[in-house]
Protein backbone atom coordinates (compact mmCIF):
# COMPACT_ATOMS: atom_id res chain seq x y z
CA UNK A 1 0.00 0.00 0.00
CA UNK A 2 1.33 3.54 -0.52
CA UNK A 3 0.95 4.20 3.04
CA UNK A 4 3.24 1.17 4.14
CA UNK A 5 6.01 2.63 1.04
CA UNK A 6 5.59 5.88 2.83
CA UNK A 7 6.34 4.74 5.85
CA UNK A 8 9.30 2.71 4.89
CA UNK A 9 11.08 5.65 3.05
CA UNK A 10 10.67 7.30 6.23
CA UNK A 11 12.67 5.07 8.56
CA UNK A 12 14.88 4.78 5.76
CA UNK A 13 15.73 8.31 5.62
CA UNK A 14 15.70 8.57 9.48
CA UNK A 15 19.58 7.84 9.44
CA UNK A 16 20.17 10.89 6.65
CA UNK A 17 18.28 13.00 8.38
CA UNK A 18 20.23 12.19 11.72
CA UNK A 19 23.32 12.84 10.00
CA UNK A 20 21.96 16.30 9.02
CA UNK A 21 20.92 16.99 12.22
CA UNK A 22 23.89 16.17 14.00
CA UNK A 23 26.49 17.83 11.41
CA UNK A 24 24.03 21.17 12.27
CA UNK A 25 24.68 20.66 15.67
CA UNK A 26 28.39 20.00 15.92
CA UNK A 27 28.57 23.48 13.78
CA UNK A 28 26.35 25.38 16.31
CA UNK A 29 28.77 23.68 19.11
CA UNK A 30 31.57 24.69 17.25
CA UNK A 31 30.48 28.49 16.89
CA UNK A 32 29.13 28.47 20.71
CA UNK A 33 32.50 27.45 21.84
CA UNK A 34 34.66 29.97 19.14
CA UNK A 35 32.24 32.95 20.45
CA UNK A 36 32.27 32.10 23.67
CA UNK A 37 36.05 32.09 23.99
CA UNK A 38 36.26 35.59 22.21
CA UNK A 39 33.88 36.52 25.24
CA UNK A 40 36.23 34.93 27.68
CA UNK A 41 39.14 36.80 26.09
CA UNK A 42 37.01 40.29 26.57
CA UNK A 43 36.26 38.87 30.42
CA UNK A 44 39.74 38.14 31.37
CA UNK A 45 40.62 41.90 29.89
CA UNK A 46 38.32 43.58 32.18
CA UNK A 47 37.91 41.53 35.32
CA UNK A 48 41.12 43.05 36.69
CA UNK A 49 39.97 46.84 35.82
CA UNK A 50 36.31 46.35 36.66
CA UNK A 51 38.23 44.53 40.10
CA UNK A 52 39.47 47.87 40.69
CA UNK A 53 36.44 50.07 40.24
CA UNK A 54 34.40 47.62 42.71
CA UNK A 55 37.49 47.87 45.30
CA UNK A 56 37.43 51.61 44.85
CA UNK A 57 33.98 52.28 45.58
CA UNK A 58 34.08 49.73 48.54
CA UNK A 59 36.51 52.25 50.50
CA UNK A 60 33.84 54.81 49.94
CA UNK A 61 31.21 52.82 51.50
CA UNK A 62 32.87 50.98 54.67
CA UNK A 63 35.58 48.54 54.02
CA UNK A 64 38.59 50.66 53.55
CA UNK A 65 40.77 47.59 53.59
CA UNK A 66 38.42 45.03 51.74
CA UNK A 67 39.88 43.13 49.17
CA UNK A 68 37.59 41.84 46.05
CA UNK A 69 38.20 40.47 43.14
CA UNK A 70 36.16 39.32 40.32
CA UNK A 71 37.32 35.54 38.85
CA UNK A 72 35.76 33.44 35.77
CA UNK A 73 34.97 29.84 35.91
CA UNK A 74 33.62 27.38 33.30
CA UNK A 75 30.45 27.06 32.77
CA UNK A 76 28.41 24.90 30.64
CA UNK A 77 27.24 26.88 27.69
CA UNK A 78 24.40 29.30 28.53
CA UNK A 79 22.95 32.55 27.27
CA UNK A 80 26.07 34.10 28.66
CA UNK A 81 28.34 32.04 27.15
CA UNK A 82 30.92 29.69 28.64
CA UNK A 83 32.15 31.56 32.19
CA UNK A 84 30.34 32.50 35.21
CA UNK A 85 31.93 35.38 37.54
CA UNK A 86 32.61 34.61 40.72
CA UNK A 87 32.93 37.65 43.06
CA UNK A 88 35.66 37.09 46.05
CA UNK A 89 35.37 39.46 48.75
CA UNK A 90 37.84 39.56 52.24
CA UNK A 91 35.77 43.01 54.15
CA UNK A 92 38.72 42.34 56.25
CA UNK A 93 42.62 42.81 56.19
CA UNK A 94 44.40 39.23 56.79
CA UNK A 95 41.40 37.32 56.05
CA UNK A 96 41.42 35.24 53.18
CA UNK A 97 38.77 36.45 50.07
CA UNK A 98 36.03 34.35 49.91
CA UNK A 99 33.19 33.74 47.61
CA UNK A 100 30.74 37.00 48.10
CA UNK A 101 28.06 34.83 48.51
CA UNK A 102 29.12 32.19 51.34
CA UNK A 103 30.16 35.08 53.97
CA UNK A 104 28.58 38.65 53.48
CA UNK A 105 26.04 39.29 55.63
CA UNK A 106 22.54 40.98 54.35
CA UNK A 107 23.87 44.94 55.17
CA UNK A 108 27.60 43.65 53.46
CA UNK A 109 25.77 42.43 50.22
CA UNK A 110 23.98 45.03 50.10
CA UNK A 111 26.65 47.71 49.86
CA UNK A 112 28.78 45.45 47.63
CA UNK A 113 25.67 45.31 45.40
CA UNK A 114 26.05 49.50 45.38
CA UNK A 115 29.66 49.13 44.77
CA UNK A 116 29.44 47.23 42.13
CA UNK A 117 26.47 48.63 40.50
CA UNK A 118 28.28 52.21 40.60
CA UNK A 119 31.02 50.75 38.90
CA UNK A 120 28.75 49.73 36.23
CA UNK A 121 26.65 52.08 35.93
CA UNK A 122 27.34 53.29 32.69
CA UNK A 123 27.47 49.32 31.06
CA UNK A 124 24.32 48.38 33.39
CA UNK A 125 20.59 47.99 31.85
CA UNK A 126 18.76 47.05 34.87
CA UNK A 127 15.78 49.49 35.37
CA UNK A 128 15.01 49.05 39.10
CA UNK A 129 17.48 47.84 42.02
CA UNK A 130 16.36 47.23 45.53
CA UNK A 131 18.95 47.27 48.58
CA UNK A 132 17.66 46.16 51.65
CA UNK A 133 19.93 46.24 55.14
CA UNK A 134 22.11 48.51 53.14
CA UNK A 135 22.88 50.55 56.37
CA UNK A 136 23.18 47.92 58.76
CA UNK A 137 26.38 48.47 60.98
CA UNK A 138 27.25 51.69 59.33
CA UNK A 139 26.57 55.47 60.55
CA UNK A 140 28.06 58.69 60.11
CA UNK A 141 30.12 59.42 56.69
CA UNK A 142 29.51 55.73 55.75
CA UNK A 143 25.91 56.21 55.66
CA UNK A 144 26.14 59.66 53.92
CA UNK A 145 28.20 57.98 51.12
CA UNK A 146 26.10 55.51 50.57
CA UNK A 147 23.09 57.80 50.51
CA UNK A 148 25.65 60.09 47.72
CA UNK A 149 26.07 56.87 45.77
CA UNK A 150 22.30 55.73 45.42
CA UNK A 151 21.31 59.05 44.55
CA UNK A 152 24.15 59.02 41.78
CA UNK A 153 22.32 55.72 40.13
CA UNK A 154 19.13 57.08 40.81
CA UNK A 155 19.59 59.43 38.51
CA UNK A 156 19.45 56.78 35.47
CA UNK A 157 17.57 53.75 37.23
CA UNK A 158 14.63 53.72 39.79
CA UNK A 159 16.00 52.89 42.90
CA UNK A 160 14.12 51.34 45.83
CA UNK A 161 16.18 51.14 49.49
CA UNK A 162 14.75 49.77 53.10
CA UNK A 163 16.33 52.16 55.28
CA UNK A 164 16.68 53.53 59.28
CA UNK A 165 19.05 56.46 58.36
CA UNK A 166 18.44 59.70 57.16
CA UNK A 167 21.65 60.27 55.25
CA UNK A 168 20.73 56.93 53.12
CA UNK A 169 17.45 58.53 52.63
Amino acid sequence: SGRAAAKLQQLQSRDEKLARLEAKRAKIQKELMETGLQIRKVRLAQLPKLSKKIAAQLNDLGFPQAEFSAELEEHDPWRFGIDAVKFLFAPNPGEPAKELRSIASSGEISRVMLAIKTALADEDEIPVLVFDEIDANVGGQVAHKVGEKMAWIGRKRQVVCNTHLAQVA
